[in-house]
C-alpha cells in the first residue's frame, strides 16, 4: 500500500508541484527538472482511489525527462506550466491484456494555484463511481478530491481504459 501511495504521488508530480510551489517575489521564472524514471504503481485498486476498474489493474510508468516552469509577475495568464514524457503501460492483472498510452500533458495553473488545467493526453484514476481509469485528450480541469484529483473534461475526447484492457 505504501508503494502504491508513493508511486501515485509521483505520477501526479507535475500537478502537485505546480499547485504547491511557493510564491516568490516577481522575477525570473523558476525551472524544476524531473529525471528519467520508471516506476510500478502496482494494483491501482489497492490505492487511495479504491477500485478504479472492476478487475485488478496494474500500471507501470516510464517518465521524464521533464520540467516545470513557475511564473510570478511575468505577465502571463497562468502561475506555472509542466512538461515531460509519461508513457503508461496499463495491464489487466487477471488476463494479462495491456495497452500503452501517452500521458504527457502539458499542464498549467492559474495564478491562485487552482484549478489545474491539462492540455493534450492525460491518464487519471478515480473511484469507479467517479469514472474509474480514464484517458483524456484535449482540455481537462483537475480539482482536489479526497482520493487525490478529480478530472473534468472541458473539450476533446475521453476513453475508459478499463474497457480497453477488459
Amino acid at each position: 500500500m505504501r508503494k502504491v501511495l508513493a508511486a501515485s504521488s509521483a505520477m501526479v508530480v507535475m500537478l502537485a508541484l505546480t499547485v504547491s510551489f511557493p510564491a516568490a517575489a516577481a522575477g525570473r521564472p523558476t525551472i524544476v527538472k524531473f529525471p528519467k524514471a520508471t516506476f510500478d504503481l502496482g494494483n491501482l485498486n489497492d490505492g487511495p482511489a479504491g477500485d478504479v476498474c472492476p478487475f485488478d489493474v496494474g500500471v507501470v510508468v516510464k517518465g521524464g525527462p521533464g520540467h516545470a516552469i513557475f511564473f510570478d509577475g511575468q505577465g502571463v495568464g497562468f502561475g506555472g506550466m509542466s512538461f515531460g514524457s509519461f508513457i503508461l503501460t496499463i495491464t489487466n492483472l487477471d488476463t494479462g491484456k495491456s495497452v500503452r498510452v501517452n500521458s504527457s500533458g502539458p499542464g498549467g495553473i492559474t495564478g491562485s494555484g487552482l484549478p489545474v488545467l491539462g492540455r493534450g493526453q492525460w491518464v487519471i484514476f478515480e473511484p469507479i463511481a467517479e469514472g474509474g481509469l480514464r484517458y483524456f485528450h484535449g482540455l481537462t480541469r483537475f480539482v482536489p478530491a479526497s482520493y487525490g484529483v478529480h478530472a473534468i473534461p472541458i473539450a476533446g475526447t475521453e476513453e475508459n481504459l478499463c474497457d480497453r484492457v477488459a
